[in-house]
């Protein structure tokens, strides 16, 4: 493997995780939201 896959596997990781991780959150605080009401 050269270096130029290795920074492209890098890029297309990093934008993959930035992309899921604030879905997550957001999805967790309105889950949480949606939960307070109940509780």
């Amino acid at each position: 493997m050269d270096l130029s896959t290795v920074v492209r596997l890098a890029e297309f990781w990093a934008i993959k995780s930035a992309m899921v991780l604030p879905s997550r959150v957001f999805l967790l605080a309105v889950s949480a939201l949606l939960t307070l009401p109940l509780a």
